[in-house]
């Protein structure tokens, strides 16, 4: 799910903000699922299978 795309700044670009759902670990705990941006069919961010809190975010240049 992508959360939400904002503008940057004049001339910089737009910030692509990606925060993934919670999955089932196999201990039975929650965590962060993993999740990947990908621009023109290549992959420019990931929040490391889920261990960054942070999600995935970019920025696409305008």
């Amino acid at each position: 799910m992508i959360e939400g795309i904002a503008a940057v700044g004049p001339g910089v670009g737009y910030l692509v903000t990606a925060v993934p759902g919670t999955i089932t670990a196999a201990d039975g705990s929650l965590q962060q699922a993993p999740c990947v941006i990908e621009v023109d069919g290549k992959k420019v961010a990931d929040n490391d299978a889920g261990k960054n809190p942070k999600g995935c975010t970019f920025t696409i240049k305008g």
